[in-house]
């Protein structure tokens, strides 16, 4: 055989074997985005299952809205630990309880912390999530953004921005004088997407100001440069002592 054929059939064998590897190789990646596909699909459902606040004018998550009582966000959640409860860093009549928790048909692992404000319910509710390794968290993140848009009516703003395994996404009326908006972030840690869920409602309570006391006066300072100017003493002018006069003695009638 000679040098021209070996050559010719040895880059057939070679593109042969490639072509087989690259068969053998596509129903692998086709599988993997069948399945991350399936796996966002699912992640999605459950985010965007019950518990919808209808006529609350609120934005769900898993089932949780700002707004909600204590006692049934409690049993939504079924925390299997009792909460962790301590007053508010930024209003002493607000209560801030954190739980961990399985919440929805896909039993996901969620950590919740939740601002409770009297009569006004969970003013706040943070939910964080490390998303499996079968969900694409970008796609996620849009579909959330995009469902969150459609929620309420009440939408002034829409701030979204997507990288790679990263987002930020804010939606809701921020610029009332009650903002209810809701904020995601979406971040890699550890080599997992986790995400954060933020529904906000109402204002904050703060402490009330106290009433500023009086600027202290300060005396001038001098500088220890300036020489002082002495003034002269000014002596008390004595005015003299005027002495009585004594009496005339009484004039003596000439004979």
């Amino acid at each position: 055989m000679s040098a021209a054929r070996a050559w010719c059939a040895a880059l057939f064998l070679f593109s042969a074997g490639c072509a087989d590897r690259a068969g053998r190789a596509a129903p692998a990646l086709d599988t993997d985005s069948a399945d991350d596909a399936a796996g966002t699909e699912r992640e999605l459902r459950a985010s965007l299952a019950g518990g919808e606040a209808a006529g609350e004018n609120s934005y769900s998550y898993r089932g949780m809205h700002a707004g909600m009582s204590r006692d049934r966000l409690e049993r939504l959640l079924g925390a299997r630990a009792p909460a962790a409860c301590h007053p508010s860093e930024t209003a002493s009549e607000e209560l801030v309880c954190a739980y961990e928790a399985i919440t929805g048909a896909d039993r996901a692992e969620v950590h919740v912390e939740a601002t409770y404000a009297g009569r006004l319910g969970a003013r706040e509710i943070v939910v964080t999530r490390q998303l499996p390794l079968d969900v694409d968290g970008v796609r996620a993140a849009r579909e959330l953004a995009a469902a969150f848009e459609r929620q309420t009516s009440l939408l002034d703003r829409r701030d979204a921005s997507f990288g790679h395994h990263e987002a930020q996404v804010r939606v809701g009326t921020v610029s009332a004088a009650n903002p209810n908006y809701v904020d995601l972030a979406l971040v890699p840690r550890l080599g997992r997407e986790v995400i954060t869920v933020r529904m906000s409602r109402g204002t904050t309570v703060r402490k009330p100001h106290p009433t500023p006391l009086p600027a202290p006066v300060r005396k001038p300072v001098r500088s220890p440069l300036q020489t002082p100017v002495e003034k002269p003493v000014q002596k008390p002018v004595q005015k003299p002592v005027q002495k009585p006069l004594s009496p005339r003695p009484p004039a003596v009638a000439e004979r």
